[in-house]
């Protein structure tokens, strides 16, 4: 089974006093581990909505960022000062001197650059990063959840776009369902005609998600704080 809590949103969900603010960043209970994608803008916010959702970051076993623009990474130190000893995953793109950075808050340091497709075997054979992508360097996340291979990934902003993320997971798994930032991805005939995609949790810098909604192949959400799927 696969949990995933959003920690940290630009949107806001009416029934609760979570903070919203601008950024991203998801939760993961998934084989018995824990696991922090992206840590949002400020870290105050973000530990402030885990204590709210009674989510507890000081036994992370990974922790993985897209990118390294703020809204997405801004909170990481003030995660590892709270944290145990969690493995860390960041784009290559990253300065090599950054992981000397982390690896002083952790007391057996693991931080990995990530250029190529890699199964994270240290936490599980059906995690993956799908590699590193231009412009920008960002990698997302994949989670082969099902027992015939279905599999989701979990995306930063997609500044590259969704499809080269897409093309990199086929050998890994069936791709059904995606959860995160589409920026201006608004390519719905690809996801329809190209690929196995049912499922979108679209929320962040998503800019089309209207164009999704109305289509009625696929399964559409918007995602706020707080927001919380199982699979």
């Amino acid at each position: 089974m696969l949990k995933i809590t959003v920690l940290y949103e630009n949107h806001k969900n009416p029934n609760n006093n979570l903070e919203i603010a601008h950024g991203f960043s998801a939760y993961l209970e998934f084989e018995g581990k824990k696991i922090l994608f992206d840590a949002g803008w400020h870290g105050k916010i973000l530990l402030n909505n885990c204590k709210i959702l009674n989510i507890s970051l000081e036994d992370l076993d990974a922790i993985v960022i897209s990118h390294a623009h703020w809204d997405h990474m801004g909170g990481l130190t003030h995660v590892l000062e709270i944290v145990d000893n969690p493995d860390i995953y960041i784009p290559d793109i990253f300065s090599k001197a950054q992981p000397k950075d982390y690896e002083r808050y952790l007391k057996d340091p693991y931080v990995e650059r990530v250029k190529n497709f890699k199964v994270l075997d240290r936490i599980s054979q059906n995690i993956a990063s799908t590699g590193t992508y231009k412009p920008l360097g960002e990698q997302a996340l994949l989670i082969k959840y099902g027992k015939n291979g279905e599999t989701i990934l979990i995306v930063g902003c997609s500044h590259p776009g969704i499809a080269p993320f897409i093309e990199n997971s086929r050998e890994f798994g069936v791709l059904d369902t995606i959860l995160g930032g589409f920026h201006g991805f608004k390519d719905v005939n690809y996801l329809i005609n190209k690929t196995n995609v049912k499922n979108l949790y679209m929320g962040h810098c998503t800019r089309n998600i209207e164009n999704f909604k109305i289509e009625p192949s696929l399964n559409t959400s918007s995602i706020f704080v707080g927001y919380e799927i199982t699979l």
